[in-house]
């Protein structure tokens, strides 16, 4: 990999992220900056040169996290490229590059103006072409690669696709795990750890999770707030955000859990869900699961089930006790 070709990639992926890339110093290294300020030197071999006071602020950290990332996953394919062979197929011209082959599904890299584009395709029986071609980019930076992979991986049948989740799966289970951490509920230290350990997880495996997060919470928002009455939107608007880690806007409704077959239960779904409740308007907050348990347990002991319909002949109580005696 030359560094011209590797510098050239980098840049192109570094500027879609937002950041400013200055032209190459005499030394060989390439100055990255953020905000206006000096934040970092590319190196050609993907690795990166700061100064501590550079980084300081933790939103500079993050950014620095964020090119170091990028440039070592850039480093990674552009590596790759160099030393894959040419793809070769009927009909297929131009500058392909071979990255994988497995089970009549191919993986290849092809260089363009704007960055590498990736491609899966299907092998034809004689193998001699290919067809249904899933591209990937050039206009996404790295999120490419990392996407073309897991397409890859899937569709060879290396990996079921059902082990992996989608962006959109690993963004509410995300949102889910901190509105348990955050919560006053029971949890073990095993189970805390796992959880903070799955979140550390997704933040590394979803790189725009930031922004996926904040999508998901204004959806919510704008739905809570077109659902709810008045008081209800304000108290939504002094959040400014939906949901901040843990909070939420619902609480719970004991019901019978007979499946909402008889009158009273609907009656309580239905005022529960317009609000015409004595919570409503009160900045709601989750009942506690022992609170709904105990609830549901009263109600369960004033009401008398209802017997099933039976066809079966009942004998008279007294004829019963007699063959009792």
């Amino acid at each position: 990999m030359s560094r011209q070709e590797y510098f050239e990639e980098l840049t192109l992926n570094l500027q879609h992220e937002g950041f400013t890339v200055q032209p190459e110093t005499e030394e060989g290294l390439l100055p990255v900056e953020w905000g206006g300020r000096r934040l970092c030197l590319a190196l050609e071999n993907g690795g990166v040169r700061y100064r501590k006071e550079d980084a300081a602020k933790e939103a500079r950290s993050e950014a620095l996290d964020k090119v170091v990332g990028t440039a070592s996953t850039t480093a990674e394919y552009m590596s790759q490229m160099e030393a894959a062979p040419q793809l070769t197929a009927n009909g297929l011209t131009g500058d392909y590059r071979l990255l994988a082959d497995f089970n009549d599904v191919v993986l290849a890299g092809h260089p363009t103006q704007y960055g590498v584009q990736f491609i899966t395709w299907d092998r034809v029986p004689d193998r001699n072409g290919l067809n249904a071609g899933d591209y990937y980019g050039p206009s996404r930076s790295v999120d490419s690669y990392t996407s073309a992979k897991r397409g890859f991986a899937t569709r060879s049948g290396l990996i079921p696709r059902s082990a992996l989740f989608t962006p959109e799966q690993l963004t509410e289970v995300y949102r889910s795990i901190h509105e348990t951490l955050e919560n006053n509920y029971p949890l073990t230290d095993e189970r805390r750890e796992h959880l903070e350990s799955a979140a550390k997880q997704i933040e590394r495996g979803v790189p725009d999770l930031e922004a996926r997060v904040e999508l998901s919470s204004q959806k919510e928002l704008k739905l809570a707030a077109a659902e709810s009455p008045e008081d209800d939107r304000i108290f939504c608007q002094e959040r400014g955000r939906f949901p901040e880690k843990g909070q939420c806007l619902f609480s719970f409704c004991p019901f019978s859990g007979i499946a909402n077959n008889n009158e009273e239960d609907r009656e309580k779904m239905k005022a529960h869900f317009t609000n015409r409740t004595k919570r409503a308007g009160q900045g709601r907050k989750p009942t506690a699961p022992a609170e709904t348990s105990m609830a549901r347990a009263g109600l369960r002991q004033k009401r008398r089930q209802k017997k099933l319909p039976c066809n079966r002949p009942v004998r008279p109580q007294e004829e019963i006790r007699r063959d009792s005696v």
